[in-house]
């Protein structure tokens, strides 16, 4: 045949399968029989799915988001009874075993005991807070990753690049994105001149 002929799919362990008049091909790697086909406009190549092929000969085409399910979950077994059309959701919970792991109710006691062991077994450790002007000395218990800021303020004002400012006037600090001389809330003679 010619280069796209079965003599280039023929590989050791090779499973095929005719219908319609259409070769269908499993690897070993797949799971699936498929094959080929070229779109006559565009040229594109795209795959056919047997079991898809076999459904739409049956019963037509297949509706917008559903997927081809084998009943008995035997990819080989492309009988027009064994296959049923299911929503993608419902399809990938059919064959995911780690969702069907994580909706069991001994995954949520695995996951909250781990958690619990975690929690247990850290340390407090000291660290001192990133914030330039704050510098204190804390301790944190974090299994993650190191803390950075002794608290939520220190975090938000690194972040907003809020700093001290101290009156010229009465010395009280206040915290502020701009310079600013006097302070606004103490009463000092001189603060209305701002």
């Amino acid at each position: 045949m010619g280069k796209r002929g079965p003599s280039k799919l023929r590989k050791p362990d090779t499973e095929f399968v005719e219908f319609n008049g259409v070769t269908y091909a499993k690897r070993p790697h797949k799971r699936y029989f498929s094959t080929n086909r070229s779109d006559p406009v565009t040229r594109k190549l795209y795959t056919v799915f047997l079991h898809r092929a076999v459904w739409e000969f049956h019963n037509g085409p297949i509706p917008a988001g559903m997927d081809i399910h084998h009943k008995d979950n035997d990819p080989r077994n492309n009988a027009p009874g064994n296959l049923e059309a299911v929503s993608r959701a419902e399809h990938n919970r059919r064959h995911n075993a780690f969702a069907k792991w994580n909706a069991s109710p001994e995954s949520k006691a695995h996951r909250l005991l781990a958690i619990k062991r975690g929690w247990e077994k850290a340390e407090y450790r000291d660290y001192t807070c990133s914030y330039p002007h704050c510098g204190k000395c804390f301790k944190s218990r974090r299994v993650n990753a190191a803390p950075q800021f002794c608290q939520r303020l220190c975090w938000e004002r690194n972040r907003d690049g809020v700093v001290p400012h101290k009156c010229s006037q009465c010395g009280h600090v206040r915290w502020r994105k701009s310079a600013t001389i006097f302070c606004v809330s103490c009463r000092c003679p001189s603060s209305s001149s701002v």
